[in-house]
């Protein structure tokens, strides 16, 4: 009982230190601590879970803390998204087209599927190789966004990388086109993506900093505890 409440109490002291932390490290400069602040604590109360379609590294808090903070600040870029609706019951859409903007995905290439409907295509080719072979980094960050999403595509009746494209045509053709136009604008900002990355490495540091910190205070405490 004794070990549950210390382990509540390091972060508690962990989220608390974050803000005092932040703001005497150059990192801050770059760092939303606000930002920060709730996604460490989104990835402690609800850690990514390995599934069949991915496994989570051993760095499971930092990669998550990283993958989160680039997610929440791109989808307050575009903030509409939100409001765009599922591709299945449990899978917003807004994450695969997070994925596919942090991928690089061109948008006439989006739009050059979108076109033909159909999942043959050569037009649809690199959004099913992307899909299904995409870098074991862009999974895992994905998986580290909201790993439970993934469970909507686990049973699929065919290869879920081609049932996710079905469900992107029949999605985009049920937007309006203010909202088509926004989906494709939000594969178009290079820069801002650029920044979003290396901000986001920059989130991942100061957490390991702030973790690091409050690791060797607690265990002084200990020491302490045993002489006094």
């Amino acid at each position: 009982m004794k070990n549950v409440l210390l382990s509540k109490l390091t972060k508690l002291t962990l989220l608390f230190s974050l803000l005092f932390f932040a703001c005497s490290t150059k990192a801050s400069a770059e760092v939303n601590t606000k930002v920060l602040n709730s996604v460490i604590k989104s990835c402690q109360d609800n850690p990514p879970k390995d599934n069949s379609l991915f496994k989570i590294p051993e760095n499971t808090t930092e990669n998550c803390v990283e993958s989160r903070y680039n997610y929440t600040l791109w989808m307050s870029q575009y903030n509409g998204l939100k409001n765009l609706g599922d591709l299945r019951p449990g899978f917003p859409s807004s994450l695969a087209i997070y994925y596919l903007a942090r991928n690089g995905f061109f948008p006439q290439q989006f739009l050059d599927c979108m076109v033909s409907k159909n999942t043959d295509s050569n037009e649809c080719f690199r959004l099913f190789v992307d899909l299904r072979d995409y870098s074991w980094n862009h999974k895992r960050s994905l998986g580290a966004v909201c790993s439970s999403c993934f469970e909507a595509y686990l049973s699929a009746d065919s290869n879920w990388s081609e049932s996710m494209i079905k469900d992107l045509i029949n999605w985009f053709y049920g937007l309006d086109k203010p909202s088509r136009k926004l989906v494709v604008d939000s594969f178009s900002n290079e820069n801002f993506l650029k920044a979003l990355r290396s901000e986001g490495f920059e989130a991942s540091q100061l957490y390991l900093k702030i973790k690091d910190k409050v690791e060797r205070e607690t265990q002084q405490q200990k020491r302490r505890d045993l002489l006094n």
